[in-house]
């Protein structure tokens, strides 16, 4: 279609459907490639804002995170409202920002999902993400305010909950606070279905349980 209908209207379109069908299978290098070329052909603002968001997605499966940083500045820049990606697009930013070791920005952005709004699922995660920056960063009581959010998630089974509840038994030992990480570890053994880490968390309830009698 595209080779034999250089001037149809319909190109943009044609070019975003094969971008996506493209991007579904795994092909992000051609998918970059489309979704590039609708916004150099220009199409209706709701195709532009998804491809700008798809091509920074592309650039991130590609290994070409700078580039992708830049298209995603270049979204929020182009459409300030967000067009409803804005928790996904602060999502993308933070965990930019966390993989190149930028753990204040990475916070930020992480933030800002959650104030977006997210589905339950992904706060649960942002919140334990907080928790893991902010202690690379050196601030435990910070970390351990993010952990016991994700913590007091229904959703007891979830991993991000149970690394959560694991990373606080720790820092409460660390700070001697043995009741919590007696009850953060009981809280494993309930919950995980990894038996080495239930086994681990008991045989560490019974010398923490020493320790504090």
């Amino acid at each position: 279609f595209l080779n034999f209908f250089p001037q149809s209207e319909f190109r943009p379109m044609v070019r975003f459907r094969l971008g996506s069908l493209r991007f579904e299978e795994g092909k992000f290098m051609q998918a970059a490639v489309d979704f590039t070329g609708v916004l150099d052909e220009g199409a209706a603002d709701e195709i532009m804002a998804a491809s700008l968001y798809n091509l920074a997605l592309c650039r991130r499966m590609i290994g070409q995170t700078a580039e992708a940083r830049e298209t995603l500045d270049r979204y929020r820049a182009t459409y300030p409202s967000g067009e409803g990606r804005t928790v996904e697009i602060a999502y993308q930013m933070g965990d930019i920002h966390e993989e190149t070791g930028r753990f204040a920005e990475a916070v930020a952005e992480f933030e800002r999902a959650l104030a977006a709004k997210p589905r339950a699922e992904l706060a649960l995660e942002l919140q334990y993400r907080i928790g893991a920056c902010r202690e690379q960063l050196g601030e435990a009581a910070g970390a351990v305010k993010a952990y016991e959010k994700a913590m007091a998630s229904a959703e007891k089974a979830d991993p991000y909950r149970l690394l959560a509840v694991a990373r606080c038994a720790a820092m409460y030992e660390e700070r001697e606070d043995w009741s919590r990480a007696i009850s953060a570890y009981k809280d494993l053994i309930r919950h995980s279905q990894d038996e080495e880490l239930v086994l681990a968390a008991g045989e560490r309830v019974a010398q923490l349980e020493a320790i504090a009698r």
